[in-house]
């Protein structure tokens, strides 16, 4: 039998703090923050960090506890929930995850596997150092084939992002972690390679290798279903 955990997801000021908060006081519960943001110390402003006052008595992890010049990143962040978890349900507790950074939410809840990323340092420093020559631009036509209307167009498309979603299964884990993030296919704003890397703490240079094979990987799950 699976332990009990909470998970409270949404956008700044929404209610979230307070809900786990009460939540935790009803359920005997603490909670583990899944924001960005609120890890860091000093950084206040912007956050809807929670402020003392308002934990009443509930355990908060991950809430201040890095230097504003310290990495973070989704692979810390799996990690260092994972612990907090652990040290909760040894108390007998039940673990309420809340926070509105939901890539960090999905790689804790379906335990992404970013191993391959963290090991092999040196092949990692070397793709980071090369030059970003192919890959990097890939557009929805490379997925949907060529129609009458742009890149742009299509991304906007609710029809072409059900199309995508409807064969993200032939993905593994990082590919369609990736590929959500690339083209917003959960109705959140589409990020850049560059910014996919530096949340995962990877070279952008991987970041495209992962897509291309993510692209390869639909476009031929999509023709053989035409």
């Amino acid at each position: 039998m699976r332990p009990n955990l909470l998970v409270i997801c949404g956008p700044t000021a929404s209610g979230k703090t307070a809900l786990a908060v009460a939540l935790a006081q009803r359920l005997n519960g603490e909670v583990v923050s899944a924001d960005s943001m609120q890890v860091y110390k000093k950084m206040d402003i912007g956050t809807a960090k929670i402020r003392p006052e308002e934990m009443q008595g509930v355990k908060h992890y991950l809430i201040d506890c890095l230097e504003p010049d310290e990495d973070f990143n989704v692979v810390l962040f799996q990690k260092m929930a994972k612990d907090a978890m652990e040290k909760i349900y040894d108390a007998g507790h039940i673990p309420i995850i809340a926070g509105g950074t939901g890539f960090y939410i999905q790689a804790l809840l379906y335990d992404i596997n970013f191993d391959n990323v963290n090991e092999e340092s040196e092949y990692r420093k070397y793709l980071k150092d090369m030059a970003d020559k192919e890959g990097n631009e890939v557009t929805l036509i490379d997925i949907l084939g060529s129609r009458e209307m742009s890149a742009e167009e299509k991304v906007e498309l609710d029809e072409e992002r059900k199309l995508l979603r409807d064969h993200l299964y032939v993905l593994d884990d990082k590919e369609s972690f990736v590929l959500r993030l690339r083209y917003g296919l959960d109705n959140t704003p589409r990020k850049t390679q560059r910014e996919i890397a530096r949340q995962l703490g990877i070279s952008r240079s991987y970041v495209s290798r992962i897509e291309k094979k993510a692209v390869q990987k639909l476009t031929k799950a999509i023709e053989a279903h035409k």
